[in-house]
């Protein structure tokens, strides 16, 4: 059996629920709480002063799926750090590759963390402390490793497909498709 997810899905997802949020520092526990595992990555350090990241009104976060890769996106409208501002877009992008190894998958990123912003505001040293600012946020989320563990296939299935086995991955042209047997 193959099952094919279009990388539309999480961005159909999400937007909903993401579009035009604005991430306070102040906010973090309450969004760890609220969304899990995955919001623990963006936590405030104790030396971390006040900041805010507004993201994107129309599809925050985006999927793409090609050349055996993901790629994630998450975009910003706006952001905030004490009394620095910058009001023009962003995108943060990581890439990684599914690995399968026992019966468990992880993934890798490859490569380092972008991000970009758009027009003049990449240059300048307002520019760069922004840029590190963003950096530094993002790479507690999109870690090296992007599951503190490798995920076992069955364990995350219903009682009755624990006897499915993921047989091959492929990621391509929009789609990951899971061989299923």
């Amino acid at each position: 059996m193959t099952l094919q997810i279009h990388e539309s899905l999480v961005a159909n997802l999400l937007d909903p629920v993401l579009a035009g949020r604005i991430l306070r520092s102040e906010e973090m526990d309450g969004y760890a709480a609220q969304f899990g595992e995955v919001a623990k990555g963006i936590q405030r350090k104790q030396d971390d002063g006040p900041w805010a990241i507004t993201l994107n009104s129309f599809q925050p976060v985006e999927t793409v799926f090609d050349d055996n890769l993901i790629k994630f996106r998450v975009s910003t409208q706006r952001l905030e750090r004490e009394d620095q501002s910058l009001p023009h877009t962003a995108t943060v992008e990581a890439s990684y590759r599914l690995v399968q190894s026992d019966g468990t998958i992880q993934l890798e990123r490859q490569g380092d963390l972008n991000v970009e912003f758009t027009g003049k505001v990449q240059q300048g040293t307002r520019g760069v402390v922004l840029r590190t600012f963003l950096k530094n946020k993002f790479e507690q989320l999109f870690r090296e490793k992007l599951f503190d563990s490798p995920v076992r296939w069955s364990d995350r299935l219903p009682e009755q497909f624990k006897d499915l086995q993921l047989c091959a991955v492929g990621i391509d042209d929009g789609w990951l498709q899971l061989q299923i047997r």
